[in-house]
């Protein structure tokens, strides 16, 4: 976790985007995350997919042959994030 001072820059983002609406390519879940990442890293964990998921206005799809660091945006996630095997809890 980051020290007090990168705390507070991440409540400063996080109040300052409460309201904000949800919008591709501007403040979407990798922006956001990205951001917030940022605040208590120092560094985004994707900062190199930034806008490269997005072309004219529109998202991309998932593995549309558009590659960062020789991965599309799915494979960015599976590198990332863990695969956890099992059966989602109920709601």
């Amino acid at each position: 976790m980051g020290s007090a001072a990168m705390m507070r820059a991440l409540n400063a983002y996080l109040d300052s985007v409460r309201d904000r609406p949800f919008a591709w390519g501007d403040h979407d879940c990798l922006t956001f995350t990205n951001t917030c990442f940022h605040k208590l890293h120092g560094e985004g964990w994707a900062d190199d997919w930034l806008g490269a998921y997005m072309k004219d206005g529109n998202t991309l799809s998932w593995c549309c042959g558009k590659k960062v660091r020789g991965v599309c945006l799915l494979g960015l996630f599976a590198c990332l994030l863990e695969n956890i095997q099992g059966i989602y809890p109920g709601r």
